[in-house]
């Protein structure tokens, strides 16, 4: 042990003389060398002790955090039904003190009525009595309106209330994107207002605008590839978003060129430029009758009625005009094959047989769907397994192959007399 010496005082007494190694002023420690050391060791373990306690605490800290936060969180889901449940018994109160109040409203105007329970001033025939007989006559039915006024909000209200304690509350995992329509604040306050024939006027000036525009690109598409050289004007394509040699610039050219005509009539002209290049390939001769006629505008042409004006251009010498070319077979579909009834593996190697046979004597591709194709093969390499396994002899005996009706009466035979 350490005995301690202060103000030179030990066990009581004053020695005078200090006989220890270490020596402070006022302050005497005296330690043995394994005291001391026991004495780190407690300070240390001390100090563990300490830090482990204040994790603990930490700890202890964080778990009742985290139960508070579930109890919230269980609270939330199960809808705060306690709350609710108060709530309703709040308003059910309030719902049975209204209701006694309209029947105490609705009594005193049924006692009037009957001649009851009046003040004395009812029995009088002046004219004061008279103004009071009134004023108690309004306030009654006033106090039966507003009691029942009151009696209905208290009453839907707790209706609600009890609806809401059996709703499951869902956090929703899914939200719709909202439409730009419903984003866009409308701008209703820089409208200018005009007469109605203004808005047609504006209107038609508009859809005659966007045609010109239609024309005006066209023409430009149709003046490049006049001015720019091939590889300039591929170029140009490309800039502007489209293949050379596409369809679409097909059509810009075609309207860009008969843009000196078309640009004269913009105001019966559709907006759409493929239904503006689809009026480029009617008759002449109509094109004029529509454009001369007051009863009716290019625009109204209905999609059948152009495709009937087109086929009068179709040039009937050359017997190819009203098929499409495939682009990836380079040839024209000209006719479709149905089977008229249940089709099985027979019929289809029939199909195929007469189908090589028509190829080899006309200049046709009879292409049948990949997807019947493969389907077919499957079938015959299922059936070929099949008889593997059923016939196992017959693979090895030439005269039980089957080559088919037409091969059978010669193959059949030799194939005999070789085995033979």
């Amino acid at each position: 042990m350490a005995d301690i010496n202060v103000g030179g005082l030990i066990n009581g007494t004053d020695n005078g003389v200090n006989d220890t190694n270490e020596t402070t002023f006022g302050t005497h420690f005296y330690y043995e060398e394994a005291e001391l050391d026991i004495a780190i060791e407690l300070e240390a373990e001390a100090a563990e002790a300490a830090t482990r306690e204040a994790a603990a605490s930490k700890q202890v800290t964080e778990a009742q955090q985290a139960e508070k936060e579930t109890k919230v969180e269980l609270k939330v889901q199960n809808g705060g039904k306690a709350e609710k449940k108060e709530e309703l018994e709040a308003l059910l109160k309030l719902v049975a003190e209204a209701l006694a109040e309209l029947n105490a409203a609705t009594k005193v105007v049924n006692d009037c009525a009957a001649g009851k329970n009046l003040p004395d001033y009812f029995q009088l025939k002046d004219e004061e009595s008279r103004d009071k007989q009134k004023a108690f006559h309004t306030a009654t039915v006033k106090r039966v309106e507003v009691a029942q006024e009151k009696y209905d909000i208290l009453s839907t209200q707790a209706y609600a209330a009890k609806l809401s304690i059996n709703t499951v509350e869902t956090k929703a995992k899914y939200e719709v994107a909202k439409k730009l329509e419903y984003v866009v604040d409308a701008d209703d306050e820089n409208i200018v207002v005009r007469t109605r024939n203004e808005y047609v006027w504006l209107f038609k000036a508009n859809v005659r605008r966007s045609a010109l525009a239609t024309l005006e690109m066209c023409r430009v598409v149709y003046e490049a590839s006049k001015s720019l050289k091939e590889h300039e004007f591929d170029e140009f394509c490309e800039k502007v978003g489209y293949k050379p040699n596409s369809s679409t610039i097909r059509k810009f050219h075609t309207i860009g060129k008969v843009y000196p005509r078309l640009v004269q009539y913009a105001e019966q002209l559709p907006v759409a430029w493929t239904n503006i290049y689809l009026l480029t390939q009617i008759p002449a001769d109509d094109f004029e009758l529509c454009v001369q006629s007051t009863n009716f505008k290019l625009k109204d042409l209905s999609g059948s009625e152009i495709s009937e004006l087109v086929k009068k251009t179709r040039d009937i010498s050359n017997p190819m005009s009203p098929f499409k070319q495939d682009k990836k077979l380079m040839a024209y579909c000209v006719a479709n094959v149905y089977f008229t009834k249940r089709v099985d593996d027979t019929d289809f190697r029939l199909l195929q047989k007469a189908f090589n046979e028509i190829a080899s004597r006309l200049p046709v591709k009879l292409v049948v769907k990949k997807e019947v194709t493969e389907m077919f093969a499957s079938r015959r390499a299922k059936r070929y397994e099949a008889l593997k396994v059923e016939d196992s002899d017959t693979m090895v005996k030439p005269q039980k192959w089957d080559y088919g009706f037409a091969a059978n009466e010669v193959n059949g035979d030799t194939a005999m007399k070789k085995a033979a």
